[in-house]
């Protein structure tokens, strides 16, 4: 059995997902000098949604098969290297990089969701 429940600060993984999105579109519909904020506050919580499934794999590694967390883990860093590229390119912001990182983030919540993940 995989275990995926995994809070941080009161939160589950579903629920960070969900916010970093939120922020992310906030980010896609805000204005060049407003985008920064947004896109920083989705970065802060894809790092703590990363840092949560570390902590789950080196918790269970031995105990069960962690493919899909592994995969997750993948996806995560995945986002937020597109998040990072953003934020550090000469002009605008690259919007069809935050919609990347939307869309895995998505996926990740997706299999959160599938895997049993708790919601609170």
């Amino acid at each position: 059995m995989i275990i995926t429940a995994v809070q941080t600060r009161d939160l589950s993984l579903i629920q960070l997902c969900q916010q970093a999105n939120a922020a992310l579109n906030e980010g896609l519909r805000a204005g060049p000098e407003q985008q920064a904020e947004p896109i920083a506050r989705a970065e802060r919580t894809v790092n703590r949604i990363r840092d949560a499934l570390i902590e789950q794999l080196r918790r269970r590694q031995a105990e069960e098969d962690m493919s899909a967390q592994r995969r997750n883990l993948d996806e995560v860093n995945i986002s937020l290297s597109l998040m990072a590229g953003v934020e550090f390119p000469a002009g605008a912001i690259h919007k069809k990089k935050l919609r990347q990182a939307r869309k895995v983030l998505k996926q990740v919540e997706r299999s959160l969701a599938e895997a049993g993940e708790a919601e609170g």
